[in-house]
């Protein structure tokens, strides 16, 4: 029995590796066919492919990894600061890049602004949700 577990424990390793290389390929597709139209679209039918094989190898990696996961364990919950803090980055980086792509807005010292305000507001926002962890939160009633 452990033995079946340790080569599904090994083959699941080798999955997860042959994913993340699929998926560096691919991201490499992705940058020629921005930097280059005319070799973009040759490359069209391999990032098919390897869209499906990153796709496949994390279905099998999935179904080989089931079983190990205790079905009783509950997920922890993500703390208030982190939640927070999170949020706001992501969304800071989202608005900074659009400022500064040539699709956006095209304005370099706009996103330098923004990704500034984005770290103060994420700095704030982790303060203040640690100083106030107890009270963030679901609603709660005294009884």
């Amino acid at each position: 029995m452990t033995d079946l577990k340790r080569l599904r424990t090994l083959a699941a390793k080798l999955i997860k590796v042959l994913a993340f290389m699929a998926a560096g390929a691919l991201f490499f597709t992705w940058y020629i066919e921005w930097r280059s139209a005319v070799v973009g679209a040759e490359m069209r039918g391999y990032e098919r492919t390897l869209k499906a094989i990153v796709y496949g190898l994390l279905i099998a990696y999935h179904a080989i990894r089931f079983d190990d996961r205790s079905q009783t364990q509950d997920l922890k919950d993500i703390s208030p600061r982190w939640s927070g803090a999170l949020v706001a980055l992501l969304t800071g980086l989202a608005a900074t890049t659009y400022a500064a792509l040539p699709s956006g807005l095209n304005s370099l010292p706009l996103s330098a602004i923004i990704f500034a305000g984005t770290l103060i507001a994420v700095i704030a926002i982790w303060r203040f949700a640690t100083a106030h962890a107890d009270e963030i939160g679901e609603v709660r009633f005294k009884r």
